[in-house]
C-alpha cells in the first residue's frame, strides 16, 4: 500500500498522503485492462488489488481505475488518480 505513494508527482505527495494502516498487506496487484494511451503523455488502466487485513486474516479485493501521466523532464510516469482506500 505505501509503495503507491512513490508514484505520485512531487506536488501531490503532501496533500494526497494518507498513511496506509500497518494492518494492510497487499498480496496481489494485476493490471487487467490497459494501459490505454490518451495522447502522448497520459494513460489509463484498471488494476485488481488483493490485500489482507492482518489482524483478522481476511482477504479483500478492489478494482482500482488509474490515471497516469508522463513527466518528460524526469522521464517517469506518475499516478494522478487518488491512491486507493483500503477498508
Amino acid at each position: 500500500g505505501q509503495q503507491a505513494y512513490n508514484f505520485l508527482p512531487p506536488d501531490h505527495k503532501d496533500k494526497e498522503y494518507k498513511p496506509v494502516s500497518k494492518n494492510i498487506r497487499v498480496t496481489h496487484y494485476e493490471v487487467v485492462q490497459g494501459p490505454t494511451m490518451l495522447g502522448e503523455d497520459k494513460a489509463i488502466q484498471t488494476a485488481v488489488i488483493q490485500y489482507v487485513l492482518q489482524d483478522s486474516q481476511v482477504l479483500k479485493e478492489m478494482i482500482d481505475k488509474q490515471e497516469w501521466r508522463y513527466d518528460e523532464e524526469g522521464e517517469v510516469w506518475h499516478l494522478y488518480s487518488p491512491v486507493p482506500t483500503f477498508k
